[in-house]
């Protein structure tokens, strides 16, 4: 029972060991049924649709909480129109 309570414990103290299994198995990626894989296309351009929505619920965010602190570079200025300089 200790021996069984020590093989449990180990599970969750090392999950990156390799698992001990007597049960045949294929690979859910080779079958014909196999969910259809996508390519780096198409991969590429799901990730420029995520970064544009990230972009855009930034540009949302300031017409929705207007008084957050406004962004500014540091090599950006700007001159004052109100000053006689």
């Amino acid at each position: 029972d200790v021996e069984e309570m020590k093989e449990a414990v180990s599970w969750y103290f090392h999950p990156s060991k390799a698992v001990k299994s007597s049960i045949a198995s294929r690979c859910y990626f080779d079958r014909a049924s196999a969910a259809p894989q996508e390519t780096k296309e198409e991969a590429d351009e799901r990730a420029e649709a995520i970064a544009a929505a990230k972009e855009m619920g930034k540009i949302a965010s300031w017409w929705s909480n207007p008084s957050q602190p406004v962004e500014v570079h540091s090599t950006s200025f700007a001159r004052c129109v109100f000053s006689n300089d």
